[in-house]
C-alpha cells in the first residue's frame, strides 16, 4: 500500500464520518416523536431496503449483514460510530 493510497484512504474516512455526522445533525433538527416511532417501526425495512440499494450500487461486491445490528438510538447519535473490526 502507498503512501499516497493511506492518506486517500484515512481522507476518505474522515470526510464520510464528518458527512455521517452532518447528517444525523440535520435529521435530529426535524425529527418529530412520530418520524421517530414510522423509524423503529420501519427499521427492518428501511435496513432491507438501503443494504439492497449498496449491494447494487457496489456491484455486490460489499458484504453487509443482512439484519441491522444497530439500535435506532445508535444510528442517530451524532458522535456514534461502530467499532473498527
Amino acid at each position: 500500500m502507498t503512501l499516497r493510497f493511506k492518506c486517500r484512504t484515512a481522507y476518505n474516512a474522515n470526510h464520510w464520518q464528518a458527512e455521517i455526522m452532518s447528517f444525523r445533525t440535520q435529521i435530529n433538527e426535524d425529527l418529530t416523536q412520530n418520524l421517530r416511532n414510522h423509524l423503529q417501526e420501519n427499521q427492518v425495512k428501511i435496513h432491507e431496503k438501503a443494504l439492497n440499494y449498496v449491494k447494487q450500487k457496489t456491484g455486490y461486491e460489499v458484504n453487509f449483514p443482512e439484519n441491522c445490528p444497530y439500535t435506532l438510538d445508535q444510528l442517530l447519535e451524532i458522535n456514534w460510530l461502530p467499532e473498527k473490526s
